[in-house]
């Protein structure tokens, strides 16, 4: 910020009595009364005084506009009350508007011209000895040098404003040079100085308590902590703007938070919560009439929606965006508008792939190159390299391979200058795609390693588990990408170790955050950690719950749209906030501090650990060019190559649905042809072994156990193997080294079913342990037991007595003074989550689960929700409480509808229940994949409890297997709907 002109008053007639306000940087601030009379005529000099007065005002007026016309002709007015200055010989006030000339024109983009004007401005404070002037012409000097790409001279001219700003007592301004210094040194490759710098100005503006300095503080330091990888760290600055933003009222300066908050969520791979920031950041820019941060706005909201597949929506962000730039005569905005919209034509980058046209792709190439020149021609860097990578990969996909790495390289090479690590790795993955397509594989392998090796970096810094997921669905292509380069080098030169390597980069590739939460489960990051710190995080969590059961209840009553959507706006808001409230637990907790998280496993890992001599692991692969089975035992490797990624789970979606809906016909040799695909070429290798099997995208839904066994397709291949389900071999390791220590606990079962839903249970009128039949309630017995993403079908929840029967059936497998059960009103939260609970080796929950695939954080089990006196009670145990359950269970049996489901994430698996438990302490869940008949499944458990607590007791994955084969033999159970749902997840042993 340069000096604010000094209010001049002069008369050309007339008696006067002013009283102003003056703030003179000489003397004492206050109200003064001035009285001014007319002693003589206006001299010439008079006049023109008042008229660079009048002309002066005049173009500051315009100079607050942000349209380019209107700024332009304040430079007109400027230049002429300069010129008048100048002819009467006043330095002071000609260097004003000499200084102003050169902000408009370094807002507008023209650097040189600034420059100009602004050392013109230099010379005349330094006539008049004006150091303040001075001070804050030097500092935009250096602001237009950095424009111009001449870092050292940027620094030479701030460090000279600091300089002086120190000498003369000028806080403010001192923070302003700190701060520039800072950002400096961020852009040349220096962020520590630069994170040093602004963190001096954090503690000055603190201890000054000025809070419009700490949110620039804050400000810069979130800008460097993302330059520097780290957006943890930057998001918790931001955040902290924010609030300052709120608490002083500042509108504008919060829809920049706001605005800045969206683009690291976004850029992170979290577009529904970048959404979030985006939508109050447009309606604040538009509020306050900030055109330029609309456009900003609009153009985050364009990419959320492009990656979240929601082209259309992009299209028309990004178009009303590129209006405002070109009223605005911003070009450098409009060229990254252009690049958003050529983005979305070129299908650059989507997590959810469109269907693109080549058409469209070339018309995105043309926008791509119309950008590029736009960008060399304002030396606009940014623009220059968005433009590169997106005319690169363009030009690949068009089939142009070398104008692609011609466009590629020199877009790494900037990137690699600017040392910003995440456009390093980006322009590597793609870069890499090339030589492979090229069949250059060793240096396709090279660079997907180096890419990865960045993402690995940057992934240890991100302290938040819905950011690491969040960002490993992001990235996940390229761990794609270096496992089928690493198979093509492995059909190449079968004496290497490719196929091993690659084997180790799938495991690399998946459920990477579940691995880290089991490395913490046993760790309590708590201890050590404020009060205060836990105290919120609680708050939060009671406030969440409270307004998701409200806007459940809201959900079965009725309603308009807007009382719905307000609701699920806290719902956003309060999830991210307990968010925030875990992460700033991890970062301050001691325990976390110490962690060393478990690395997947390699090869000889996987088999000397997971694997033993009855057990084979089949663990898949889905790419977008082809997918993979790897067949592992303790002694040896292959690899089978199966189709493209949407070629298989066509085939897994169709016979999911088939299979998960009663009486639903599948079509002819269906399951027997996905059996084909999937298992044929491995069949040989298959024999009578218990089948481990990592699964991938839709593969997840398939209970591999009902699949047509592929030695000759007659029966499913639960017949001949057991078949234990896992999200990645390496979470198998993790699980048995965290409960290897850890004693059986002395009990036997415990059974929670049948809990009290509403205040008009019957049970609320007569005694509780008197049973109930099935005929008192006249209830359907092929009543479903869940409610699928909180629609809740009939729009209540009705009562479970199959779970009661149920329950009876296995608990008369267990002596009385070992097992616990737990009906009624006894099946509730304080049950579970008391300290008793974990006497008991196994845990069974027979009750309603509801799933909600957009929160995953919020789908768990329903409970009692009403006490004895018929006082309702929170009774719904989400997934976030879940994981602070503390369990001694060796199996936690979920037997209620879709437990074993959750949000598909890519690279992570399915976020729900199943790992909840498993971080909760149990190393093995068993968990349904569909809505399950209530008889059918009370059969089964009985079956397989029978099983597993007989004259001669099973492992559960054996047991489980016993059960399912006795269903399947059943007349009129033959169907797998009826016993295929239940998986077991996790450790066999």
């Amino acid at each position: 910020m340069g000096p604010e002109p000094v209010a001049w008053i002069a008369s050309t007639g007339g008696d006067y009595k002013i009283t102003v306000a003056c703030s003179d940087r000489s003397g004492p601030s206050g109200r003064y009364e001035i009285e001014l009379r007319d002693l003589r005529e206006p001299s010439e000099t008079d006049v023109k005084r008042v008229d660079a007065q009048t002309k002066f005002y005049a173009a500051a007026e315009k100079d607050r506009s942000q349209e380019k016309d209107t700024r332009t002709a304040a430079i007109q007015l400027y230049e002429q009350a300069a010129s008048i200055w100048r002819e009467l010989k006043d330095r002071y006030q000609e260097a004003l508007c000499l200084h102003r000339i050169g902000a408009i024109d370094s807002d507008l983009g023209e650097s040189e011209k600034a420059l100009a004007s602004y050392q013109s401005a230099l010379t005349a404070w330094r006539a008049i000895g004006d150091r303040f002037g001075e001070a804050g012409t030097l500092n935009n000097i250096g602001v237009a040098y950095y424009g111009l790409g001449d870092q050292a001279k940027a620094l030479e001219n701030y460090q000279q404003a600091l300089n002086i700003r120190h000498a003369i007592g000028d806080t403010a301004g001192e923070s302003v040079s700190m701060n520039n210094i800072g950002i400096l040194y961020s852009a040349i490759g220096e962020p520590q100085k630069a994170l040093e710098q602004s963190q001096q100005v954090l503690a000055s503006k603190r201890e000054l308590g000025d809070r419009p300095g700490q949110i620039a503080a804050l400000q810069n330091i979130g800008a460097i902590y993302t330059a520097m990888g780290e957006p943890q760290k930057a998001l918790d600055s931001f955040q902290q703007a924010l609030v300052l933003n709120r608490e002083i009222a500042d509108g504008p300066g919060e829809e920049l938070s706001l605005l800045i908050i969206g683009s690291v969520y976004r850029d992170l791979g979290a577009e529904e919560k970048a959404l979030d920031f985006f939508r109050p950041a447009l309606a604040l820019a538009r509020a306050n009439h900030l055109r330029r941060r609309e456009s900003d706005a609009l153009s985050g909201m364009g990419d959320a929606y492009f990656f979240l597949g929601e082209k259309q929506k992009g299209i028309e962000a990004f178009e009303q965006a590129l209006q405002i730039s070109r009223e605005l005569g911003d070009r450098s905005g409009e060229a990254l508008m252009i690049i958003g919209l050529a983005n979305i034509y070129s299908d650059l980058g989507g997590r959810q792939k469109t269907t693109t046209s080549l058409a469209e792709k070339q018309k995105g190439l043309d926008y791509y190159l119309q950008a590029l020149a736009t960008g060399r021609s304002l030396g606009d860097r940014f623009v220059e390299v968005l433009s590169l990578m997106g005319a690169g990969v363009t030009s690949s996909a068009l089939g142009e391979k070398q104008k692609a790495l011609d466009y590629l390289n020199p877009a790494r090479l900037l990137f690699s200058v600017a040392r910003y690590r995440p456009g390093e790795g980006w322009a590597l993955y793609e870069t890499a795609r090339i030589e492979r397509d090229r069949g250059n594989l060793a240096q396709a392998s090279g660079m997907a390693t180096r890419a990865i090796d960045i993402i690995e970096q940057l992934r240890t810094k991100m302290v938040s588990q819905d950011l690491r997921t969040s960002f490993f669905a992001a990235v996940k292509d390229c761990y794609d990408l270096e496992i089928d380069v690493l198979v093509r080098l492995a059909a190449a030169d079968p004496s290497k170790n490719f196929l091993a390597d690659a084997l180790t980069a799938s495991e690399r590739a998946r459920a990477r955050v579940l691995l880290d939460a089991l490395g913490e489960a046993r760790s309590d990051i708590r201890e050590g950690v404020d009060a205060q710190l836990l105290d919120r995080e609680h708050e939060v969590l009671v406030k969440l719950n409270a307004k998701e059961t409200a806007r459940m209840q809201t959900l079965i009553s009725k309603h308009t749209n807007e009382q719905l959507a307000a609701l699920e706006n806290a719902v956003r808001d309060l999830t991210t906030q307990y968010e925030d409230a875990h992460t700033k637990i991890r970062e301050r907790s001691p325990h976390y501090a110490s962690l060393h998280f478990p690395q997947p496993l390699s090869l000889s890992e996987i088999q000397k650990e997971v694997l033993d001599p009855e057990t084979l692991l089949l663990e898949f692969a889905l790419g977008e060019q082809r997918s993979f089975l790897w067949v592992v035992s303790p002694t040896e490797i292959s690899n089978v190559v199966l189709p493209k990624r949407s070629d298989v789970e066509k085939a897994a979606q169709e016979l999911y649905t088939a299979w998960s809906t009663e009486g639903a016909a599948v079509k002819p040799e269906a399951d027997k042809a996905l059996s084909r695909m999937l298992l044929g070429e491995a069949a040989s290798r298959l024999g009578n072994k218990r089948l481990l099997i990592v699964a991938d995208g839709a593969l997840q839904y398939v209970p591999f156990a009902a699949l047509p066994d592929p030695d000759g397709f007659e029966q499913p291949l639960i017949v001949n193997h057991e078949i234990v389900s896992v999200p990645s071999a390496s979470t198998i390791a993790v699980l048995r080294r965290e409960n290897a220590s850890r004693k059986p606990a002395p009990k036997t079962l415990a059974v929670l079913a049948d809990p009290v839903f509403s205040t008009e249970d019957s049970r609320l009128k007569r005694d509780p342990r008197k049973p109930v039949t099935a005929s008192a309630r006249g209830v359907d017995m092929q009543l479903q037991r869940s409610i699928d993403d909180f629609a809740m079908q009939g729009m209540h929840l009705p009562r479970l007595p199959g779970t009661r029967r149920e329950a009876a059936g296995i608990l008369s497998l267990v002596p009385e003074t070992t097992r616990k059960q737990a009906l009624d009103f006894d099946a509730s939260r304080a049950t579970l989550a008391s300290p008793d609970i974990n006497q008991y080796r196994i845990l069974h929950l027979a009750t309603h689960a509801l799933l909600n695939t957009a929160h995953p954080e919020l789908s768990g089990v329903v409970l009692s929700l009403v006490d004895r006196q018929g006082k309702p009670q929170d009774g719904f145990l989400r997934l976030n409480e879940i994981y602070n359950l503390k369990l001694s269970a060796d199996l936690v049996v979920l037997s209620a509808c879709q437990t074993g489901l959750g949000k598909e994430v890519q690279g992570e698996g399915l976020v729900g229940l199943t790992r909840g438990f498993m971080y909760a302490g149990s190393p093995r869940v068993v968990a349904s994949l569909w809505k399950v008949d209530d008889r059918a499944t009370a059969e089964l458990m009985k079956k397989l409890y029978g099983a597993m607590l007989g004259d001669k007791p099973q492992s559960p994955a054996a047991a489980l297997r016993e059960a399912q084969i006795a269903m399947w033999k059943t007349k009129g159970w033959e169907s797998p709907y009826y016993w295929a749902a239940f998986v077991l997840q996790g450790d066999w042993k």
